[in-house]
């Protein structure tokens, strides 16, 4: 606790018994005892409710993680799902009918020969749609 070697503790038995005496030294080596032993209890009951809470803190962090971790999984094998489809649809539909969002562009009113729709088409003086 207080990393002391043995001359050490030596050394201050001889300073405590010099100073407080050989009648005193027993009943003061108790005092100190049982003062460490309450300090020891104290000490736990402090640390124990702590040490709880941080190890229930802990817990939930490596859950959190944990869920993360799946959740990003998740997410990255779905990426990687829409991307393999995105490819398969690129190679089954020919370059020229794919528009720039990736669908097949609807035929416009001029071409599908519809006269009703046909007379809505305003010309331009050069005599081009639109």
């Amino acid at each position: 606790m207080f990393n002391l070697g043995f001359t050490h503790i030596i050394l201050l038995g001889v300073i405590a018994l010099i100073v407080v005496g050989p009648e005193q030294l027993p009943d003061l080596a108790k005092k100190l005892a049982h003062m460490l032993n309450d300090l020891r209890r104290a000490k736990d009951e402090i640390l124990g409710p702590v040490t709880q809470m941080h190890n229930d803190t802990q817990k939930m962090i490596d859950e959190a993680k944990s869920k993360a971790t799946q959740d990003i999984q998740q997410l990255l094998d779905l990426r990687h799902k829409l991307d393999e489809q995105i490819r398969a649809q690129q190679t089954a539909t020919p370059p020229g009918n794919v528009s720039s969002g990736g669908t097949v562009p609807a035929a416009s009113p001029a071409t599908t020969g519809s006269p009703e729709v046909a007379t809505n088409i305003k010309k331009d003086p050069d005599g081009q749609p639109g």
